[in-house]
């Protein structure tokens, strides 16, 4: 059973982050491998055809693109860091980027009574699937519109390109619709004193109350449906920051 990692920095807790990403990344150099290798056998079939071995059970079981970028999902509690995290994870990495769940906020039609009753889903994350994850499993170029509950309107559209990295952050990023997609699973948590400190020092008394009353219950009860210890591959606990 994994121990959730007490850490004394942002610097500390993107280190573990970068140690995982180094396994994965020999991890899919080595699936990568197994292609390469079907590659570049004398085929008389189809590309899909009756090969033998374990290489012809890794085609037909995947969809994934060899071009594919790593993929991280970075969830866990509000205002536990899990931006700042990202952004740090952002300028160590090379050809990484990040998208926030942020820009997938439920537009006014989505947010139903029926909706906010399923734990998870405070997140339009079919938009976020479609837009980002599909195409990023496919090798294909990111494009996508942020949401702005400023406007409360769809913005224009933003182009990411292929990288070789990209970190999903958001609290929901590891719902049961977004996990399938991702190849490491972080979640950062805080103690409930400091997150609810760091909410009235960033947004305000009345925003906090907002937390209080709803957002914060909503994210706790989708967190009730996992187990850190055993759907992550890391737990990082930032309340010493």
């Amino acid at each position: 059973m994994k121990q959730i990692q007490n850490v004394k920095s942002l610097n500390q807790a993107a280190d573990l982050v970068l140690a995982l990403i180094e396994q994965k990344k020999d991890s899919k150099q080595e699936t990568n491998s197994a292609f390469d290798s079907l590659d570049s056998q004398d085929s008389g079939q189809t590309e899909f055809g009756s090969k033998p071995g374990p290489a012809k059970d890794l085609v037909e079981t995947s969809s994934r693109s060899l071009k594919s970028p790593l993929i991280i999902s970075l969830d866990g509690r509000c205002a536990s860091g899990k931006t700042t995290l990202a952004g740090l994870l952002e300028s160590r990495l090379p050809d990484c980027v990040v998208v926030h769940l942020d820009d997938f906020f439920l537009q006014p039609d989505q947010r139903t009574p029926e909706r906010y009753a399923r734990p998870g889903k405070n997140v339009d994350d079919q938009r976020a699937a479609a837009e980002v994850l599909e195409p990023a499993w496919r090798g294909q170029s990111i494009v996508y519109r942020p949401f702005l509950c400023r406007t409360m309107s769809l913005q224009d559209p933003i182009d990411l390109g292929c990288p070789r990295i990209l970190i999903l952050e958001g609290a929901y990023s590891c719902n049961q619709d977004l996990a399938k997609y991702a190849d490491l699973k972080i979640f950062v948590t805080i103690s409930p004193v400091l997150q609810q400190e760091r909410i009235l020092k960033r947004n305000g008394p009345q925003k906090l109350k907002d937390f209080q009353d709803k957002w914060i219950p909503l994210e706790e009860k989708y967190f009730a449906t996992l187990n850190p210890v055993s759907d992550f591959d890391l737990v990082v606990d930032l309340s010493a920051l």
